[in-house]
Order: C-alpha cells, then sequence, then structure tokens
C-alpha cells in the first residue's frame, strides 16, 4: 500500500519549520511508501526554489 504526501508535508521534511519535527516522526513510523503525484512534484519543486529566490534559512542537508 502506498499513501500520497500533500507537498506542503514534503516540503517541511526538506525545510525547518515548526513543524519539521513532528513531520520527520511521522515518517519514521510510516511503513507504506509515500508517493507525490506529478503535480504534487512541481509544487515542491517550485516551494523550494521560492524558498532560495527568497534567500530563505534553514535547510535540512541529509
Amino acid at each position: 500500500m502506498s499513501a500520497f504526501a500533500d507537498t506542503g508535508f514534503i516540503v517541511t521534511l526538506y525545510k525547518e519549520q515548526s513543524t519539521s519535527a513532528r513531520a520527520a516522526a511521522l515518517m519514521g513510523r510510516q511503513t507504506a511508501s509515500v508517493r507525490l503525484s506529478h503535480l504534487g512534484e512541481l509544487e515542491f519543486r517550485n516551494a523550494l526554489h521560492l524558498a532560495v529566490f527568497r534567500g530563505e534559512e534553514g535547510f535540512n542537508r541529509r
């Protein structure tokens, strides 16, 4: 079985936010594969590019 993740949830795993610790803990307990739709991939990429463009800090380097 797989689950689809919301783009905002995935972003919190890559960019430090107030909910990042909770998202990481949830992913640590996840046994099913987590999928992202094609639109979600585009939204994720755009969110990260926008954060870099704005000069935001807080990216987790994993």
